[in-house]
Formats: structure tokens, sequence, C-alpha cells
């Protein structure tokens, strides 16, 4: 009998140990399915070719995962902001700790002719060199812009009926416009520039905005950065020191994008240089769309320097001070009745004189080296010079 009761005893341990494995599978099932439908959001790596490290020391950047969020809708139900910068919580990127002066060699590799470039006094149109960024579609959830690539790409427009060069006019927009190409980007402005170029920079997409952090250590508690389409954010310190190694006779740097005043920090404002910015600090700026771009752009590319409605003084040449005159009222009034407010643009211009988008034309040849009017004339056979016959030696007087 006891050894009957011990075996018996022995199996409902081993009844009750094959029901805790079950119960333990099944736990494991149910929290399987749960992650699989709830899980993190992924961002995939930029659709582009192996790429090598870049040749810049810099600290590695610990990218946060932006949170999806759809626009906030306005009380006219006509315009758009897309921030996901609100619903974004994580940590900020640590600084990067050196800034990179040149382009490396997978810029040349994959701009070319950019890469190859050059400027010269005597050709103004080589001195001409730009920058354009414009992010509709980024990887991941990040809510998409709608007219970003198109202010942008309206720039560029303009700047080639003008006479700019193509291989002297860098236009990044969507998948090209990553963090990386951003970047190599700027470096390839500070290598190529001279104190004698004209440089433009503009950037149209969505703008991070930390509150309650200092990022760069500037004293500020709110900081910005841009957001390129991979996700990866390059802080308005990182942005202002790689413009301060841009030279130029003439800058102007244009920002589109909530929060844009917030790129208006040192060392990126020098003198021979004109800033304007879509909205305030404090203030979100919309796209519109209706007209296909942000409402900044409509107005100050597309309408006012494109299609040149802001000819104030009617001489034919739109200037970047009388785009901003026209822009910045017209981009006040159309978002005047927002539930955020307001976009109020921003102008710091400490250039002498107006910017001018035109390119003048070659300076004239050096004229010809012509002998003095005293000098002999003429020779004879042999090439030797032959002075003039004198009529009368007698009238000749000695000065002594």
């Amino acid at each position: 009998m006891d050894a009957l009761a011990r075996a018996f005893t022995s199996g409902e341990r081993i009844i009750a140990m094959s029901a805790s494995l079950l119960l333990l599978l099944s736990l494991l099932v149910l929290a399987a399915r749960s992650g699989s439908e709830t899980g993190s959001l992924t961002i995939e790596a930029p659709s582009e070719s192996p790429e090598p490290a870049p040749s810049e020391t810099a600290a590695v950047q610990t990218t946060p995962t932006p949170s999806p969020t759809g626009p906030v809708a306005s009380p006219a139900g006509d315009l758009d902001f897309h921030d996901p910068s609100e619903s974004d919580t994580s940590a900020p990127p640590r600084p990067v700790a050196a800034v990179a002066s040149r382009a490396t060699s997978w810029f040349g590799a994959r701009y070319p002719d950019h890469h190859a470039a050059t400027e010269s006094a005597s050709s103004p149109a080589t001195t001409r060199w730009a920058l354009l960024i414009g992010v509709n579609d980024h990887l991941g959830g990040t809510r998409d812009n709608i007219g970003s690539r198109q202010d942008a790409e309206d720039l560029a427009a303009h700047l080639f009926a003008e006479g700019w060069r193509r291989d002297h006019v860098l236009l990044l927009t969507d998948a090209t416009a990553t963090q990386r190409h951003i970047r190599e980007g700027l470096a390839w402005l500070a290598e190529k520039t001279t104190n004698e170029s004209v440089v433009v920079i503009h950037y149209s997409g969505h703008v991070k905005q930390w509150y309650g952090w200092d990022v760069d250590n500037d004293g500020e508690t709110t900081d910005e950065a841009l957001w390129p389409s991979d996700n990866r954010f390059i802080t308005d310190s990182e942005f202002s020191n790689r413009v301060a190694r841009i030279r130029a006779d003439r800058l102007w740097v244009d920002i589109g994008g909530c929060e844009a005043a917030g790129f208006a920090d040192a060392p990126i404002v020098r003198s021979r240089g004109v800033y304007t910015f879509s909205s305030e600090e404090d203030e979100k700026s919309y796209e519109d769309p209706s007209k296909d771009n942000s409402v900044w752009g409509w107005y100050l590319a597309d309408r006012g320097l494109r299609h040149g409605y802001a000819d104030a003084d009617a001489d034919g040449e739109v200037t970047v001070e009388e785009a901003f005159a026209y822009a910045a009222p017209r981009a006040a009034h159309r978002t005047s009745k927002q539930a955020r407010g307001p976009q109020n643009p921003v102008i710091i211009d400490n250039l002498p004189g107006d910017f001018s988008l035109e390119i003048p034309p070659p300076p004239p040849p050096p004229p010809p080296n012509d002998p003095p009017d005293d000098a002999p004339t003429g020779g004879g056979p042999g090439g030797d010079v032959v002075p003039p016959p004198d009529e009368d030696e007698e009238c000749l007087l000695v000065f002594c």
C-alpha cells in the first residue's frame, strides 16, 4: 500500500509539472502575439548603397525614435502644420564633437559634377553657390509634409532662371535629404566658397524642438534641430558651426519650419548676411494643401521670387529683401485665424544694400597695352625704331 501511495503521489507531481509547463507556454504565446501587434516603431536605414564611415571625428549620435502624429486642424480647415516634435519626448542626441571642413571622397563619387565645380573671379556665375533642402517624405512613422520639397524646388527653379550653374546648386529632397547628405552639402560649401562667393542655404521641413533641454550647452533651455528624412537630427548648434565655416561676400540663410527663428544663434549670424525665418521661435509654421507648398515657401519662393510679384520698384529684379517684404505680411495674414496662432516671419539683415540673386555680366577685358603718346612709332626694315625726319634743325634750341 505504501508503494502504491508513493507512486500515486509521484504521478500527481508529474501532472502538476506538466500543467505548469503548459501554462507557461500559453503565457509566452500570448505575450508574443501582443508584442507583434503593439511593437515599437522601427526606423529603417536609408535606401542608399553602403557607405564608408564619414571622415570626420564625431560622437555617435543617439537618434530618438519620433512618434507619429496627425496634422492639427485649423478653424478654416485648409491649413496644416505637421509637428511630430510635440509627441516625441525622447532624449536629444549628444552634440557632435568636431565639424568636418571638407566634403569627403564619398561625396565626390555621389555628386561628381558638384565635386568638380570651381570658382573664378572672371566668371561671376561660378561665384554663386547654393544648398537647397526640402523634405516631404520621412522614413518610419514620422508624419510627412506636403509642400517642403516644392519650396526647395521652386527656389532652385528661380536660381536656374537667373543663370546659376546646376553644378553649383545642390538640391536635396526627400530620400536624398538625409543627415549625412546635408552634412556633406555644408562641408562642400565650406570647401568651395571664397570671400568673393554669393551663397544661399535654404531648408524647408520639420523642425525638432526640445523643451527644457540645453542640447548644445549654449545656455538656452529650448533648442531646435533640422529634421532630415532619415530622422537623424542636426542640432541648431551643429548647423550654426557648419555654416560658420562657409566663406562668402554675401550669405542668405532661409529656414522654413515650426519654431524657425530658433536657429538665429551665433555664430551663424554674421556681417554681410541675410537671415529669414518662417516664424518666431515660439510659433508654428503652416502648409497650404491648396498650393502644394508651405505658406512661407508659396509667398517667398513661388510668388515672390519665381513669378516676380515681389518686385516692388518694378526694376525687373527681385531682391531677397523685396521677397521677404512681400511674403512676410501675407504669410502672417494667411495664418491669422489658426488655432495655434499665426506665423510671423523674421528677418535679420546685416548686409549693406540689397541682396541680389542676379548674376552680373563678366568684367570687361583689360584694355590693350597702347604705347605712350610720346613713344616713337614705325620701324625700319630691320624692325628698329626710326625717328621722324626733322624739318628744320636750325629751329631747335639748346637748354643749358
